[in-house]
């Protein structure tokens, strides 16, 4: 079932940039809510929100019906996953600037009104990106990113945007296309990965999204399965290094690069030896991470692996907020 086009009319009668969100869901009964009212609330006056539902029966199509006349699209039917969702949206929003949020994710009041002012003062930008902060399921705050990534520091240290608070301008992805399909895990990491190999990216300080961790969530939920995708990822840009033009691409730097960002979410999820074996590939392959290694990834794993994943996660909270 589909909602109303005027919302969409009614917004590009104006000449300030039209900012389309898509929101993917299933199954989000518990969090859609806050989403959605997180954009709809936000302070810049011409936003298109989106909404691409699974066909879930958990009550979140009334909800999203509760909603209906502020939305631009809305449709609640069979789909082939999150990323099939996300490409639904985008092929149908006529924004200037683009973005994704997850149904579980949301906004901080002012984002988007920042993240305009940043495309305005930066005509060359091909994606703005803030900061999020990751929330517990009851909302209270955990971690907040500090990521300011140069197109090389991406590809060599396999580190990814924080997704909810990064926007697209319109030509970024009508260039390098739009998510893959056959990537479920990392797929906002692979999509990233070709932008920044191709456009300019402005980091903003600013926490601008919310990321919320559940038992559900993929990081929580499946993060093993972001392994073998990371290491996907590097052979896609080995075999296609033209296709990427801002990156240097050594393939044995790339290849070791992944494996320690794919040991990373095989310690979370307690596959100690495949994320040891990862880090001694790597270590083995080129001696450019063998310092970062020893001195930080093993201790973090030795640390985790004593205090167990959520006292760890406790602790690394408390020292980022002594730190701010």
């Amino acid at each position: 079932m589909q909602g109303t086009q005027s919302v969409s009319d009614q917004l590009r009668e104006h000449d300030t940039p039209l900012v389309s969100v898509v929101m993917p869901s299933f199954g989000q009964a518990a969090y859609i809510e806050e989403s959605i009212l997180s954009v709809l609330n936000q302070d810049y006056p011409r936003i298109e929100l989106l909404i691409i539902d699974g066909g879930s029966t958990d009550g979140t199509v009334d909800i999203i019906r509760r909603h209906a006349s502020r939305i631009a699209y809305w449709v609640s039917e069979k789909d082939g996953g999150q990323a099939d969702a996300i490409n639904k949206g985008w092929s149908r929003c006529q924004g200037d600037i683009v973005t994704f949020l997850n149904s579980d994710d949301t906004y901080i009041p002012g984002a988007v009104s920042r993240i305009v002012a940043a495309f305005t003062n930066n005509p060359s930008a091909g994606v703005v990106y803030g900061q999020a902060r990751w929330v517990e399921q009851d909302g209270r705050p955990a971690l907040e990113t500090n990521t300011r990534l140069t197109p090389q520091e991406m590809l060599d240290g396999f580190r990814s945007l924080p997704q909810p608070a990064a926007f697209l301008r319109r030509e970024a992805i009508e260039r390098v296309g739009r998510l893959d399909p056959t990537f479920h895990y990392a797929l906002d990491g692979e999509f990233f990965m070709r932008v920044l190999g191709n456009f300019e990216a402005v980091a903003l300080p600013q926490v601008l999204a919310t990321m919320r961790l559940h038992p559900a969530s993929k990081s929580v939920a499946t993060g093993t399965g972001f392994a073998p995708e990371i290491l996907r990822i590097a052979e896609k840009v080995i075999s296609s290094p033209t296709q990427y033009p801002l990156y240097h691409v050594d393939p044995v730097v790339v290849r070791a690069g992944a494996k320690v960002a794919a040991a990373r979410f095989l310690f979370m999820n307690g596959e100690y030896v495949e994320a040891l074996g990862a880090l001694r590939a790597a270590a083995m392959a080129t001696p450019r991470y063998r310092y970062q290694i020893v001195s930080h990834e093993l201790p973090r794993f030795l640390a985790r692996a004593v205090a167990g994943p959520r006292l760890y996660a406790w602790a690394a909270a408390l020292r980022q907020r002594r730190l701010s």
